[in-house]
């Protein structure tokens, strides 16, 4: 139930944009010309909600390909820098300021290039900056509002976080009804990603007001393969989204696909 108290707020929700080398990035621009041209929204803030990078060298899903061993942590790192400043174009053009209005959440990919700079000699004894938010910190003049993996992050009354954890293995929510379930849990609206699926939920309580939880898809660009997917890429949905809230922790969700803007 909206109250008088609250003024109406619109956030940009970008899913998992998985930048690798060789991704022309074109999705991002075409999102920015989508709200600036399309949509005309007023946007308040903009979320990323992890995995920009993808840092494909550092993953051993398939370090058995010949390919694995072509891979550059370098690239790595350039192409996602490269995803944020096309979100940073979209700040100077909307008229919002990095470090107070767009929050870079870490996905498990951000933080498994942490985990390898502190486990690996080479690395340790590298060039490279030890963990994603130096690297950005390092590399790019802009600052940005950087939350760490799995902390979460309340935003407008809504916990956004990569994902939600489901128990005391800091598992993410699985099942035919991931949305539902965290909502069970967790008591209080909720968004994230990492699951690539679109899926959300509702509980009304007593009062009339309202409880969501969000999985927001990915963002990703259609011709990457992704050695993880397998035959589950079939299930993921691609775009991003507005979410107008209305009241603390209340929102409408706007989804715009990939098929719609390409």
């Amino acid at each position: 139930m909206a109250t008088n108290k609250f003024t109406p707020k619109t956030v940009l929700l970008v899913p998992d944009i998985h930048a690798t080398p060789g991704d022309d990035l074109k999705r991002l621009d075409a999102m920015n010309d989508w709200v600036l041209d399309e949509r005309k929204a007023k946007l308040d803030k903009i979320i990323l909600i992890g995995d920009v990078f993808d840092f494909a060298s550092l993953s051993l899903h398939d370090n058995h390909q010949p390919e694995w061993y072509e891979r550059s942590l370098g690239a790595d790192a350039e192409i996602g820098l490269a995803a944020l400043d096309k979100i940073i174009d979209l700040t100077d053009s909307v008229g919002l300021n990095p470090s107070k209005d767009v929050h870079f959440i870490e996905g498990n990919h951000e933080d498994r290039y942490n985990k390898w700079m502190k486990s690996d000699n080479r690395l340790l004894t590298s060039q490279f900056p030890k963990t994603v938010r130096a690297l950005v910190q390092e590399e790019r003049a802009y600052r940005l509002n950087y939350h760490a993996f799995l902390k979460p992050v309340l935003i407008y009354g809504t916990a956004f976080q990569h994902y939600h954890v489901s128990g005391v293995m800091n598992r993410p929510h699985a099942g035919e009804r991931p949305a539902l379930s965290m909502l069970r849990q967790h008591h209080m609206s909720v968004v994230q990603g990492h699951k690539h699926t679109l899926d959300f939920a509702e509980h009304t309580r007593p009062d009339g007001s309202k409880l969501f939880a969000f999985i927001c898809g990915a963002f990703v660009n259609p011709k990457t393969e992704f050695a993880y997917a397998g035959a589950a890429r079939k299930l993921w949905w691609n775009g991003f989204h507005l979410l107008h809230f209305y009241a603390p922790g209340q929102f409408d969700v706007e989804s715009i696909s990939l098929e719609r803007i390409s």
